[in-house]
């Protein structure tokens, strides 16, 4: 059986009232554990049906892990303004909260005017199609099934840490796409996809789930591939940041986002 791809994965079944059903699919895990990312832009799609508006900044609170299976969210309306809406939702398995939401929902301008912007796009070595595409390995289980969801090209300096050769800097470089057209849920998605950063920073750790997750998104990517950066700076108190900024392929900025995440112990 296909596994689903990303708009069928992250679909969403209105129930009433604010409420909508998910069927939490399979193959979108990290050690069994759901993609927080996938989680995000699925309960976004509940919201953005909800206010009829699209997400500018999301925040996430991950309160247990996500199976596969059904699941539920719970959405309600905080304030109603002429240009944002506010909004809340909870994602809900077998009557455990697993995951809080709180977002701000307006319009995306479609030919924005840039009056700052202090970074340029992360370089990649060679266009997407010159890169090879990450896949997963069953059979030892990491890369996990995830990374056959998403096309991901990671940087060859950045991709070393799968033959036990990283880097030495926790950063992440790659192309991304969902395999679709691009909206405001795949945008969210790109944000929390790739492996985590310390994979390259030569640290005794392993897989590290996320506490918390902000997106702000800036725009739809006109292009098929996005390209996203992401980096760690501080390690510490057994938590770690992971900084995010997602560029499409003419070099407009597309999404930020900034996690907190847990520092696990080494597998023994």
């Amino acid at each position: 059986m296909t596994p689903p791809d990303f708009a069928e994965a992250s679909a969403v079944t209105p129930l009433g009232e604010g409420s909508y059903s998910v069927e939490v699919p399979a193959g979108w895990d990290v050690l069994g554990a759901t993609n927080g990312g996938l989680l995000l832009a699925t309960t976004a799609r509940a919201l953005m049906a909800e206010t009829g508006r699209v997400p500018v900044t999301l925040t996430a609170h991950y309160l247990a892990p996500v199976a596969p299976g059904r699941a539920t969210i719970a959405t309600d309306l905080v304030k109603r303004g002429r240009g944002f809406t506010t909004a809340t939702a909870r994602l809900s398995q077998q009557e455990r909260d697993c995951m809080a939401v709180l977002g701000s929902f307006g319009t995306i301008e479609a030919d924005p005017q840039v009056l700052l912007q202090d970074a340029e796009p992360v370089v990649l070595p060679a266009a997407p199609g010159q890169m090879d595409r990450v896949r997963a390995d069953a059979e030892v289980g990491l890369p996990p099934p995830l990374m056959d969801r998403v096309d991901i090209r990671l940087h060859p300096q950045d991709a070393g840490f799968m033959a036990g050769q990283a880097s030495g800097q926790a950063r992440m470089r790659a192309w991304v796409s969902p395999g679709a057209a691009w909206d405001p849920p795949g945008v969210i998605l790109a944000c929390d996809v790739l492996p985590p950063t310390i994979f390259n920073a030569n640290l005794p750790v392993n897989w590290t789930p996320t506490l918390e997750l902000t997106v702000h998104v800036r725009s739809i990517p006109g292009t098929e591939y996005v390209r996203v950066d992401s980096r760690t700076r501080f390690v510490s108190h057994g938590r770690l940041e992971v900084d995010s900024l997602v560029w499409d392929e003419r070099g407009d900025l597309v999404a930020q986002s900034r996690q907190l995440m847990l520092v696990p112990r080494p597998a023994s």
